[in-house]
């Protein structure tokens, strides 16, 4: 949240609610074993692929 309010110039504080019945704690990304099965490697680090969904939001929508 906080890379993406800085792409966007979004200067408030986040406002979490309860937890949900069923939200997951936390959720973690590992490319590692697609990396080993297929020998995909990502085109673009999250920064820069957060910054490019920025874009095409901002473009499109």
């Amino acid at each position: 949240f906080s890379l993406l309010k800085e792409i966007i110039k979004f200067h408030h504080p986040a406002n979490y609610g309860p937890p949900r019945a069923g939200d997951l704690r936390k959720n973690i990304l590992d490319c590692r074993l697609i990396s080993e099965v297929l020998g995909w490697q990502p085109r673009f680090d999250f920064s820069a692929g957060l910054k490019k969904t920025v874009r095409w939001f901002k473009e499109n929508i």
